[in-house]
């Protein structure tokens, strides 16, 4: 199995301009639990920063963005393994604060996954994911999550959070297609 097929680090310039304007347009209230959320008009939000769409724009991504999405992960907390609903197959996740110390753990699995069907409007569309057990799954790599990376969705993961501070990532949804070989 090839790494680069499900974690690449990605260098972006002005990340720092990007992450502190990130940080003002999450809504305070997402701030106090674990979750994952689709902000309404969720791209007009965020692709309206400068800095992020002039990055996209120059490795030729602004035109693939679905949606993005906010992931928060408390600290001394980690999420289920799971696979990604939706069609999309790859992620640019953007570290934004909190990111050192967490990780994203990748896995080989033995078992059938079960669907989780999520509650509330604060989710994707597809309201739900595919969860494996501890047990049906074997650590093949660990990917630092403090950096900016490519994420391959469909490869059964867990985001963990080993540091007391609250984790904030950034999670670009990309249109499947050959643009990953020239990144």
């Amino acid at each position: 199995m090839n790494i680069a097929d499900f974690y690449r680090p990605i260098h972006i310039e002005n990340l720092a301009v990007i992450q502190n304007e990130v940080l003002k347009r999450i809504p305070k209230d997402l701030l106090d639990s674990n979750n994952l959320t689709y902000i309404e008009n969720n791209k007009e939000v965020f692709l309206g920063i400068k800095e992020l769409y002039k990055f996209l724009e120059t490795i030729k991504l602004n035109w693939c963005v679905i949606s993005i999405a906010v992931n928060i992960i408390k600290g001394n907390n980690q999420g289920n393994i799971h696979v990604d609903s939706g069609y999309y197959k790859n992620s640019l996740n953007i570290p934004i604060t909190g990111c050192e110390n967490t990780f994203i753990d990748f896995f080989k699995v033995n078992g059938d996954y079960q669907t989780i069907h999520v509650e509330g409007k604060k989710h994707d569309s597809q309201h739900h994911f595919f969860k494996y057990t501890d047990d049906q799954c074997k650590l093949i790599y660990e990917g630092d999550t403090s950096v900016p990376y490519i994420l391959g969705t469909k490869t059964p993961h867990r985001v963990i959070n080993r540091s007391d501070n609250t984790r904030i990532m950034l999670l670009i949804r990309l249109v499947p297609g050959p643009w990953l070989e020239n990144i």
